[in-house]
């Protein structure tokens, strides 16, 4: 078996057993399981868009799109939406690859039109965009970005650290945001993990993406049996 399976293997095992996987529950909106759509590239194609309509993803499409920057040895980049049965957005890149992923959910997908997802994320209580994932290779940047129905801008980017099975917290209050953008109005829900450094080859396996009520302190998430959890500071609006 190799290391990278390995590695995925005791992830997964250790957020089953944390109860972490794809466990949507009061106070959040789940945006995406990736419990449903077929996701299994295998390409060297320097960029690509796959797009689905899916029922149970907030706005009903997710659009996957990918662009290969760096890839010296024409090497592969794989992205699956499940391993060894449990649902998830798998990373996997072959040497020398280095790759940015997007994820994009605006009810419209490739096809163009004026949908967008329509979502209060005051009446909702909405304190995060939360993110949990399985396992990280390497240390890895994502970028987390809201558009409303005016084209405005809201953003955050957090480097994430390697480990087993955290749950990453991108709190509204630290995300830069344009003047007059209307958190009432979200259009569109944009997620860019940035898989490009001076260390390619990187893997990540990533459960499900919510909109929570909550950002916890870290001391309320001591998680006992469960390392390198990390999570956003909380600060008041």
């Amino acid at each position: 078996m190799s290391s990278k399976k390995t590695t995925l293997i005791h992830g997964i095992a250790i957020a089953a057993a944390a109860g972490l996987v794809s466990s949507a529950s009061a106070g959040v909106v789940l945006v995406d399981d990736f419990s449903t759509g077929e996701i299994d590239i295998s390409t060297r194609s320097a960029e690509g868009t796959l797009n689905d309509a899916l029922a149970n993803v907030l706005g009903g499409e997710r659009e996957l799109s990918w662009d290969i920057v760096q890839n010296p040895f024409n090497s592969r980049l794989n992205i699956f939406a499940a391993f060894e049965g449990t649902p998830g957005l798998g990373i996997d890149m072959g040497a020398g690859n280095a790759s940015v992923v997007n994820l994009r959910y605006d009810g419209v997908g490739t096809e163009g039109g004026a949908a967008g997802l329509g979502f209060d994320a005051i009446a909702e209580g909405t304190q995060s965009v939360r993110m949990t994932f399985l396992t990280i290779d390497l240390e890895t940047d994502v970028t987390v970005t809201l558009t409303d129905g005016s084209g405005l801008e809201a953003s955050l980017t957090r480097f994430l650290a390697p480990g087993l099975a955290s749950i990453e917290f991108f709190a509204l209050n630290d995300f830069d945001i344009d003047a007059g953008f209307d958190f009432s109005d979200i259009f569109a829900l944009d997620v860019d993990i940035n898989l490009i450094s001076q260390e390619p080859n990187r893997d990540l396996f990533l459960s499900d993406i919510q909109f929570d009520m909550e950002v916890p302190s870290p001391g309320s998430m001591a998680l006992i049996g469960i390392g390198g959890l990390a999570l956003a500071g909380r600060r008041r609006r």
